[in-house]
This record gives C-alpha cells, sequence and structure tokens, in this order.
C-alpha cells in the first residue's frame, strides 16, 4: 500500500513537471470591434482564439485567458480572467467567450488580452484602438457586449393541474412550443453575451416534442449557464441521460411535500413514487457519468397543508442530492383557497420554516427563503418603491412563444420586439430598450415600472402581497379577508 501510494505521488510529480515546463503552444487572438462600454459593470466579451497546431498535451485546465485594461495614464486595471478551451483539448480554432470587469473610472482603455498557465503568462494582443469606457448616465441606454439571462417557455403545455397554476382557472391560447430551429437561430445571436438561460416560465419545458434536439444543441454553448423549473414526471431515463451528458447545469423540481397524499394533492395529478424514482435515477448517471450537473434544486410552495412537513422536506432533499431549496410563500389564486395561506398561521409558519432553514445548515444546503412573520406587528404598512436601480432592463429578457420580447415578468406595457422578426441586437439596443433604460438612469419611471409589485417592499404581514396578480380577473372582484379567518380575529 505504501509503494502504491508513493508511485501515486511520484506519477502526479511528473504530471506537474510536464505541465509546466511544456512550452506554450504557439496563440493569436482576435478581439471585436470596439463599443463604448458601461464603466464598473460585467460585460461578456468574445475572443477568436487560433492555435497554429493542435497540442494533445495542452488541456483545457491549464490555459486561462486572462484580459487587462490600460489606461491612457499607463496604470492596469484587472479585467477578469476565463478557461481558453471548451473541448477537452485545444482545437485549432475556438471561441471564448470572457467575462470581462470594466474600470470604474470612465475613460479610453487599451484592451490587453494574455495566456495564462500556471504561473507563467504571455501576452497575445494589445488592441490597437480605444475602448471607450462611460458613465451610465453618459451611455444613452446601449448596453454592448452586455451580460444578460434569457428567459423562455420551451413549451406552453403542462402535463398536471396544479391547485394555484393560473391554467387551471384561465381559459389559455392553444398550446405551443419553441423550435430547434427558432433556438439556434436565438443561440447564433444572442448566446455570446447570455451568462444563462432558462427553459420555462410557468409550463413544463420536458414536454415540447423537440426537448432532446434544444439540449443538443445547447451542448455547443458550454459557457451559457442553462435551467429549467419542471415538475419533474416526464424526466424519463432518455431525457435524464442526454442532460448529463450536455452538461445542463441546473434542473429546479417543484415537489411541495413529504407525504405522497399531500404532494399528489397540490400537483395534480402527478405520482410522487415516479417523481422519486426519476429522480434517484438521474442521481446515479451522474455518479456513472461522474459529472456534477445537472445540479438539483427542490421548489416548495408553503401553504397550510404542508407547512408541518417542512423540515422532513429538508431531509428528504438531502438524501435525493438536492443543492438548493427555494422555500416560497403559497399566493392565493381564488377565494376558494384563501385558507391555505400562511398569513392566518403566522407562528406554526415562522416554527416550521425555522426548523427546516436550521436543517438546511445542518446538511449544507443553500437556501432562498422568505422572511420570518414579525408577530409584533400589525398588517397595515404602506408599501414603497425600493430605492435601489431595477437590474432587468441590462441584464434580463424573457421571450414568449411567439417570439415576442417583455423586459421582465412583471412587465404589462407593449412588446419590446420579436425576435422571429427582429435580430437581437435590433432589440436589445433599439429605442425601446434604450428608453426603458433612460427611464431609469433619469428616476422618470413608466406607469410599469412605478407599480411593480417585485419592487415593492413594505411589511412582510401585508396580507395584500398573498393574493396573486390574476385574482380579480379569475374571482370577478378585488380580494376580501374572510373574517373567520383573519389573524386580527383570531
Amino acid at each position: 500500500m505504501t509503494m502504491l501510494h508513493a508511485l501515486k505521488k511520484t506519477l502526479n510529480k511528473t504530471r506537474r513537471i510536464i505541465k509546466y515546463c511544456t512550452p506554450m503552444p504557439s496563440f493569436s487572438c482576435d478581439l471585436p470591434i470596439p463599443k463604448p462600454l458601461i464603466a464598473g459593470y460585467t460585460h461578456r466579451l468574445p475572443c477568436d482564439i487560433h492555435i497554429p497546431y493542435a497540442n494533445g498535451l495542452v488541456e483545457r485546465d491549464q490555459l486561462q485567458i486572462r484580459m487587462r485594461w490600460i489606461g491612457q495614464d499607463g496604470v492596469e486595471y484587472f479585467a477578469g480572467q476565463a478557461p481558453i478551451l471548451r473541448g477537452s483539448h485545444a482545437r485549432e480554432n475556438t471561441r471564448v467567450i470572457a467575462q470581462i470587469h470594466t474600470p470604474q473610472k470612465a475613460g479610453t482603455y487599451a484592451l490587453a488580452v494574455a495566456l495564462v498557465r500556471g504561473r507563467r503568462e504571455r501576452e497575445l494582443a494589445r488592441s490597437d484602438y480605444e475602448w471607450p469606457v462611460m458613465p451610465l448616465a453618459e451611455s444613452d441606454g446601449f448596453c454592448h457586449y452586455g451580460e444578460y439571462m434569457l428567459g423562455l417557455d420551451a413549451s406552453t403545455r403542462c402535463n398536471l393541474e396544479c391547485i394555484f397554476c393560473l391554467r387551471v382557472f384561465v381559459e389559455l391560447p392553444p398550446a405551443k412550443q419553441v423550435t430547434r430551429e427558432q433556438m439556434a437561430r436565438l443561440a447564433e445571436q444572442a448566446f455570446d453575451g447570455c451568462s444563462g438561460i432558462s427553459m420555462s416560465l410557468g409550463a413544463e419545458p420536458l414536454m415540447n416534442t423537440q426537448f432532446e434536439e434544444i439540449v443538443d444543441l445547447f451542448g455547443e454553448y458550454p459557457y451559457v449557464f442553462t435551467t429549467m423549473t419542471s415538475n419533474g414526471i416526464p424526466l424519463n431515463e432518455r431525457k435524464a441521460r442526454l442532460l448529463v451528458e450536455k452538461g445542463y447545469k441546473e434542473i429546479s423540481i417543484s415537489i411541495d411535500g413529504v407525504k405522497k397524499e399531500t404532494y399528489e394533492s397540490i400537483r395534480k395529478g402527478a405520482k410522487f413514487e415516479q417523481l422519486i424514482e426519476n429522480l434517484k435515477r438521474l442521481q446515479e448517471i451522474k455518479r456513472e457519468m461522474g459529472s456534477p450537473y445537472p445540479r438539483l434544486k427542490f421548489h416548495f410552495a408553503m401553504m397550510k397543508r404542508n407547512v408541518e412537513e417542512m423540515p422532513a422536506y429538508v431531509d428528504m432533499a438531502h438524501e435525493l442530492g438536492a443543492e438548493i431549496i427555494r422555500f416560497q410563500h403559497f399566493i392565493i389564486p381564488h377565494e376558494d383557497l384563501t385558507g391555505e395561506c400562511l398569513w392566518f398561521e403566522q407562528e406554526k409558519a415562522n416554527r416550521y420554516l425555522s426548523e427546516a432553514l436550521r436543517k438546511c445548515e445542518e446538511y449544507g444546503i443553500k437556501t432562498d427563503a422568505p422572511p420570518l412573520f414579525d408577530l409584533t406587528r400589525k398588517s397595515g404598512e404602506q408599501k414603497k418603491l425600493r430605492t435601489e436601480q431595477c437590474h432587468w432592463p441590462w441584464k434580463g429578457m424573457l421571450i414568449g412563444h411567439e417570439g415576442e420580447v417583455y423586459p421582465c415578468c412583471q412587465w404589462k406595457g407593449s412588446v419590446m420586439g420579436n425576435v422571429n422578426e427582429q435580430t437581437f441586437e435590433a432589440i436589445w439596443n433599439g429605442e425601446k430598450y434604450r428608453q426603458l433604460r433612460n427611464e431609469w438612469i433619469c428616476g422618470e419611471l413608466n406607469e410599469n415600472c412605478r407599480n411593480c409589485s417585485a419592487l415593492m417592499e413594505g411589511d412582510v404581514n401585508d396580507i395584500s402581497s398573498f393574493f396573486a396578480a390574476e385574482y380579480e380577473r379569475i374571482n370577478g372582484k378585488p380580494p376580501t379577508i374572510p373574517l373567520n379567518l383573519s389573524k386580527d380575529q383570531k
């Protein structure tokens, strides 16, 4: 055993010597034509790297591309770095998407690109032209080489009828889906600046009949964080294996109970045993292939019928390999479900949520949870708009199943454009997006942003926060609090 250990140490030392003593290959780098950037902002810059010969000894964890801003005063500012290789070995030509940070100080800068291996660094290129970096207030609403998140519904179909889902109460348009061709066109135009893409905005992405072709396409863009929310029921072995093979980054599973009867009473049409089997199989495939992806995230809708199961839910999540749990309050869509709201069970909600969060900390599970109720205060504090700037006009875009573009999920205004009819750049830096950004820069907000529920803050005990935005549309009247359920009457 001792000899084997010594042999392993010798082999590892030999690998390190080869790794750091092998001559650095000859590379060259092409930078894009500069456009004005925003000071103190994160950008994603595409760089084309050319390798005149393939070197089998150059592994992807050996090489990094490092960027620096050089001001006119000669001062260097760290910009960022990224792995240079996307395959297992170097290829003759490859595109690197480097996440870079512009200096806080506005001005004009040269951009230096260096190749790094271990402790050695060699400059590949320094721009002959200057890159303008300007304050946000002077950007005129433009956002070049932005780092944004895309959200879309891969399919508007769903296999379940969850008790709080809008589709249960409102007649929706005929089901549609995104095709691989549409996704490929979007990817070609937008993925270089995309930090992540979510394939679900409320429906079930696994119901898309071209799901496997789309995931296969995503495999060509490993620098994009891919995520989706699913109920997990359609996650068969073939789809699970494909997600692991292509390095799909995250899948968020909606599961709201530990007991079969609780879960199936909320997620109508689901089978608890089938879901657990699907999740266990996914983890087995990940172990088999030696991959950490997709990481597993759980989503729990907190309500009266499942609140007591929350501590045991964390145990189950740990056993199934969940890395993140998002706890979220049940939002009332229909007056018949008002009694499920935990606003009427604040002490109980605090007790079980606190216990669940304590267990998450013990297991090392990350959490996203609402604040506890303040039992010493009554509802009634008036909401107000947050003072900080909304990041969505610079950081996000939602795309409907017809290609229509919205700046966020709360937007009630006209569409910003259509990706099936316009280029991504024409929309992202088009007149409507620039106008929206300038409104935030100047503080002259439009009606949609002034009344945005996501940007409101106030008393966590405010009952109005627990009613769905579509409540009046569904029920034909504004929400009212039944006296027999009112917290103040208890």
